[in-house]
């Protein structure tokens, strides 16, 4: 009874502070649409589609040559392909990251129980955290069941102190799991167990080396079941992360303006400390890693109260130290100045270790710093019952509603697609071809990042934009850039949309959200092409038809059009 009542408790939390997430959760995307969400989802569906799991080469986008690009979390297929299954692309992103928010609480019931502090404050306290909320709108998917790592790790402590069995083949299972999730998570679980390790190793007599050797058969094992993922990751997923040709230092980040709600490489301090109240910044913020200064407070308390929690204080202490990155930053600004900055241990540790430059978003550690605070802060609780019930009650509200965190959070409607587009096209031209062809940087205010993907998902016909800054096919690269000079120009535009035609492009869809197209263009567009199939203040469709831009052009005015473009005169 007690643990339906507490079910029932967290599940009323988890609609709350991810309100309006649940009502919603089919019709639009809990991310901001500027950050990744569009990109990754793309990315799932292309590998459910069967063009993965690890490596995807798709002719979906970059038609026809297509485009490839690593999954960075695969082992996310499962959640996503049910929500997918069950209601399309809004309800699997959503579906992925309201599991990370549960799998969060649960992390945080299960070390409760374990350090024998009150388990439900402890979940509540996870599920709430701003590190871990904030996940969602940056879109990075790969970040949003970092409460795997910690669900491991107590797997792999409670394994330690029994005969292996079940729970170390799970342990080891779990641990697997973490770098298929995504290399950060990868790279979070083996710290964490190095940390394990080098507790129990520490302890005197059998004690300590009977529990240390079964965890090093814990993480062998679990490292050869991860192996593919492991090898994947090192010869192309770390490179596309970090940066292969990234090693060394960072820059310093000058971010007074954003260093609360930007995106950066290490967590500023303020952020990790204050409320937003207290420094204002980036309103809007889409990310944070703030921990909650009642929190801190408690798990500080607990900790003096009971030293055998000494040891997992040590943990959040690296966790936050790691979280700092390669400079220490104080309200978006070095500590020491831009000339002689302040090294975090990061930045130490690279310093030694170039490579590690190509780890660039040590902030994520943060979420871990909240996890394992959860536990400590509930053991903090007084033990009276309404006592306890109040102070949970008004620390929540510190991580919800004082944290730069938007609450109610932020949804992002999926993109809206011209009828025209979505209807059939002809076996031999498949192809729709979309203006501007790919959406990746900075998008008008509230317009996907990537979202000529996004819209791909909805209608289905391949698209010759691509996602992350990937290149376009040759053949259709030349053919518009030939179209965008020509269209000023006034000149016969056959020469530029044959090649598409001939390529497979059956449709053109012209986003007038994103590109002004002059009368004069909107003209020569319509004497090559007929009167558009679709005309709103927001889109142009056009067939790309046989009669029209497949017809031959003049051979004269080819030749004058081919010697305005290349600048050159023929014979």
């Amino acid at each position: 009874m007690r643990r339906t009542r507490a079910l029932a408790l967290l599940s009323g939390l988890l609609l709350l502070i991810t309100w309006p997430v649940i009502p919603q959760i089919g019709q639009a995307i809990w991310s901001d649409p500027a950050g990744e969400a569009a990109a990754h989802l793309w990315g799932h569906h292309a590998a459910l589609a069967g063009e993965g799991p690890l490596w995807i080469h798709s002719q979906a986008l970059g038609f026809p040559s297509g485009q490839a690009f690593p999954l960075i979390d695969p082992g996310s297929l499962p959640v996503v392909g049910l929500g997918w299954a069950l209601g399309g692309p809004a309800l699997a992103h959503n579906l992925l990251a309201l599991t990370g928010v549960a799998l969060a609480g649960l992390a945080g019931w299960r070390w409760a129980a374990r350090i024998g502090a009150p388990p439900l404050p402890a979940a509540a306290f996870a599920m709430a955290s701003p590190p871990l909320l904030s996940a969602s709108a940056t879109g990075m998917t790969e970040h949003y069941l970092v409460a795997v790592c910690a669900l491991q790790l107590e797997l792999a402590a409670r394994a330690s102190r029994r005969p292996l069995g079940g729970t170390a083949a799970l342990a080891a299972g779990v641990l697997a799991l973490c770098p298929a999730l995504g290399p950060y998570n990868g790279l979070w679980a083996a710290l964490l167990n190095l940390g394990l390790l080098a507790h129990r190793a520490a302890l005197r007599g059998p004690a300590g080396w009977a529990p240390a050797l079964r965890l090093i058969g814990i993480n062998a094992l679990g490292l050869l079941l991860a192996l593919p993922v492991v090898l994947g990751a090192l010869a192309d997923r770390l490179g596309m992360s970090g940066g292969a040709q990234q090693r060394g230092l960072p820059p310093v980040e000058l971010l007074p303006e954003t260093f609360r709600g930007g995106m950066q490489r290490g967590a500023d301090l303020l952020d990790l400390l204050l409320p937003f109240p207290l420094t204002g910044g980036a309103a809007p913020a889409p990310h944070s890693a703030y921990l909650g200064g009642g929190v801190l407070l408690l798990a500080l308390l607990a900790v003096a109260r009971r030293p055998a929690l000494r040891g997992a204080a040590a943990g959040v202490g690296v966790c936050l130290a790691l979280s700092l990155g390669a400079w220490v930053q104080l309200g978006g600004l070095p500590v020491g100045g831009h000339e002689d900055p302040l090294q975090g241990p990061v930045g130490l540790l690279t310093s030694a270790w170039p490579a590690l430059g190509r780890i660039s978003r040590w902030g994520r550690a943060a979420a871990l710093a909240a996890l394992a605070l959860a536990p400590l802060a509930a053991a903090g609780l007084p033990r009276a019952r309404d006592a306890r019930a109040l102070l949970t009650t008004v620390l929540l509200i510190d991580l919800v509603a004082l944290s730069p965190l938007p609450w109610p959070a932020r949804l992002a409607p999926l993109p809206a697609v011209p009828a025209a587009v979505l209807a059939p096209l002809p076996a031999a031209r498949p192809a729709v071809f979309t203006w501007p062809p790919s959406t990746t940087g900075a998008p008008p205010p509230g317009r996907w990042r990537d979202e000529t993907a996004l819209a791909q998902l909805i209608h289905g016909h391949p698209v010759g934009g691509t996602i992350m800054n990937g290149p376009m096919s040759p053949e259709v690269e030349r053919a518009f850039a030939r179209l965008q000079r020509a269209l000023p120009a006034g000149a016969d535009l056959r020469p530029s949309l044959r090649p598409l035609a001939e390529a497979g492009f059956g449709r053109l869809w012209i986003d007038l959200g994103r590109v002004h197209l002059p009368p004069e263009s909107r003209a020569a567009l319509a004497a090559c092409l007929g009167p558009p199939v679709e005309e709103s203040p927001l889109a142009l469709v056009w067939e790309l038809a046989p009669r029209g831009c497949l017809a031959p052009p003049l051979p004269v005015q080819n030749n004058v059009i081919d010697a305005n473009l290349n600048h050159t005169t023929r014979p």
